[in-house]
């Protein structure tokens, strides 16, 4: 809230103030996420700011009320009535945070270029990706169970689902931190594939 409040107090003066700010990194400790979006969507980033960095952190005590607030999300009323806009922000880094929150976030950053996420639970519900959007990097908090298998991935089921990557165009897809074996690196190879999508892996 006090970062808004300067970036507001602020607002016409940026260029003189901090004329080589490029990036903005915002860290909510024991939030929930509706905030931001609620209470600041007429927030006024400067033009010259080109990377967005939205992270959510929950202290251990917390665990079950940030699982609460990720699946209570989708049914907060404010999500179809933002008016707030960041047309110039050209990479988006969101994580701890819910899919349909990403999803939420990119239909203000309407430019975007590369998105990074982490492995959000319900990938499969994200709203299809804007055609600005040209790379995504997921960062893969927890390697899945060795004998789950690929296929049990939710990156791989948004990708057989046709979920993110709809609009018939080839996207380069980052995997960070996956921890995964030759096999299942394949497999994920595989899917992407199959959806146009030009996957690499860096550990």
């Amino acid at each position: 809230a006090a970062l808004c409040e300067m970036i507001y107090q602020l607002e016409g003066t940026f260029k003189d103030c901090v004329p080589h700010l490029r990036r903005i990194a915002i860290q909510f400790y024991d939030w929930g996420y509706h905030n931001f979006l609620d209470q600041c969507r007429t927030m006024p980033l400067p033009a010259q700011v080109t990377e967005l960095e939205l992270r959510y952190v929950f202290s251990p005590a917390l665990r079950l009320v940030a699982h609460g607030l990720r699946k209570q999300y989708g049914s907060w009323p404010g999500r179809n009535m933002m008016s707030w806009e960041t047309p110039f922000v050209q990479k988006l880094i969101v994580h701890g945070a819910p899919a349909l929150f990403v999803s939420d976030v990119l239909t203000t950053t309407e430019n975007v270029h590369t998105l990074e996420v982490d492995d959000c639970v319900k990938l499969t519900q994200m709203k299809p990706l804007p055609e600005s959007v040209k790379t995504v990097i997921l960062r893969t908090a927890v390697p899945p169970k060795e004998n789950a298998g690929a296929d049990s991935w939710s990156l791989v089921k948004a990708l057989k689902a046709g979920k993110l990557f709809n609009f018939g165009r080839e996207l380069d897809f980052v995997l960070k931190d996956a921890g995964t074996n030759a096999r299942s690196r394949e497999r994920l190879k595989k899917a992407s594939h199959a959806a146009r999508v030009r996957l690499r892996f860096e550990d």
